[in-house]
Parts: structure tokens; C-alpha cells; sequence
């Protein structure tokens, strides 16, 4: 139960992070947001709460 839990949570990092990554890119490039900036904080606070769990430690930098 812990390992499938621990796969989940790596899943939802993943997603949120292409999610931000997305949203970003309709806000900054194209000026066309389409999710408030609460929301946006929200998915932010999410991932930001599952990354900092003790084995989740991942800093990989993407587009650096």
C-alpha cells in the first residue's frame, strides 16, 4: 500500500508540474490565462506539499 501510495504521489507530481508548466506558458507567452491566479497558487501549493515529503526529493530542472 505504501509503494502504490509513493506511486501516486510521484504520478501527481508529474502531472502537476507539466500543468503548471502549461499554464505558465498561456499566462507569460500567449496572454491568454486561463485559470485564476488562486488556482494557480493552489496546483503551486500542492506540488510544492508533495515534493517537500521525505522521499520525493527530486531536483530535476527542466528547460534549464
Amino acid at each position: 500500500e505504501g509503494l502504490q501510495n509513493e506511486k501516486e504521489e510521484k504520478l501527481e507530481i508529474e502531472q502537476l508540474r507539466s500543468e503548471l508548466h502549461a499554464h505558465n506558458r498561456k499566462y507569460y507567452v500567449e496572454a491568454k490565462p486561463e485559470i485564476s491566479d488562486r488556482e494557480f497558487d493552489q496546483l503551486l501549493e500542492r506540488l510544492i506539499e508533495l515534493e517537500l515529503k521525505p522521499g520525493q526529493i527530486d531536483v530535476t530542472i527542466r528547460g534549464a
